[in-house]
């Protein structure tokens, strides 16, 4: 898998974070019901290799993430502490999906998403890829938000390492010169 050769590769850079910082100097911990916020963007391609959100709230409330598909176009895996647990996920990882939390008596939960292969995200300035938070009918704080992500930065120079890494150019060489005799 080509996440496995990274650590050889030019143009890329790690964009996790932890948001609860970020969510404290901004404001956003608080979200009224039936409002939401953008918790994370990115407008670069790369792999998603996990998202997770712990908030008090509803447990209808909904984690959006939002990608562009090559494919299908716009897309998104929607997360809601109610729908997976009715679901049947409860505690158990399936499908990169998590329930880590969810404590009903208290309205606190905890959401996640890790997917078993790090996921591929077409982003563009054009068409970011989100994180969207919804609180549904009831006030919502977020603790935390966690995200691991790879972004390609530089396109270019991510695609020469990885023709290098392949040895595509030296086979390219190799060719030309056997098709000139």
């Amino acid at each position: 898998m080509i996440t496995e050769l990274l650590p050889l590769l030019d143009g890329w850079a790690y964009v996790g974070q932890d948001v609860d910082i970020r969510l404290r100097e901004k404001g956003w911990q608080y979200i009224p019901a039936y409002q939401e916020r953008v918790l994370f963007e990115a407008d670069k391609p790369g792999w998603l290799f996990g998202v997770a959100i712990d908030f008090k709230g509803s447990k209808y409330a909904t984690v959006c993430i939002e990608y562009y598909d090559a494919y299908r176009g716009w897309a998104s895996v929607t997360l809601s502490p109610y729908g997976m647990h009715s679901g049947g996920l409860g505690y158990v990882r399936t499908s990169g999906l998590a329930l880590a939390m969810y404590d009903e008596d208290n309205d606190h939960y905890c959401v996640a998403f890790m997917p078993p292969i790090p996921f591929p995200v077409k982003a563009s300035p054009e068409r970011k890829a989100r994180v969207r938070f919804q609180a549904s009918d009831k006030d919502a704080t977020i603790y935390g938000v966690e995200v691991a992500m790879v972004v390609i930065f530089d396109e270019e120079a991510f695609l020469k390492s990885l023709r290098r890494v392949y040895g595509l150019d030296e086979i390219k060489r190799n060719l030309d010169i056997i098709s000139m005799r």
